[in-house]
């Protein structure tokens, strides 16, 4: 029985994955994924834009159970944020305050 939980929390640990996205670039999710996104502390600019712009279709984005579709931008107030889950296909930017962000990639 300890050797399947042990199984089972190894897989669940190897299916999720980590990646830091950089200012200046351009990301989609790719099909059959979500990223989270989870605790990102507050940018310390004093003019900030806002932290993240996306731009999807229906159903692109869900965070404090809500779901939103369609192309908008937010900053995170504190940093104790999320779970922010960005659904396939979402195009995701970074905006001139933050210069990168971490997301855990999970199988959707």
């Amino acid at each position: 029985m300890r050797i399947l939980a042990l199984l089972i929390l190894f897989s669940g640990v190897v299916s999720a994955g980590e990646i830091t996205l950089l200012k200046g670039q351009a990301y989609t999710v790719p099909d059959g994924k979500v990223w989270i996104i989870e605790n990102t502390p507050v940018s310390t600019c004093r003019v900030c834009t806002a932290d993240v712009y996306v731009k999807g279709e229906l159903n692109n984005i869900e965070a404090a159970g809500v779901i939103f579709s369609g192309e908008f931008n937010f900053s995170f107030s504190s940093n104790s944020n999320g779970p922010i889950r960005l659904f396939p296909g979402t195009k995701v930017t970074l905006g001139d305050s933050r210069g990168s962000l971490v997301v855990y990639e999970e199988e959707l």
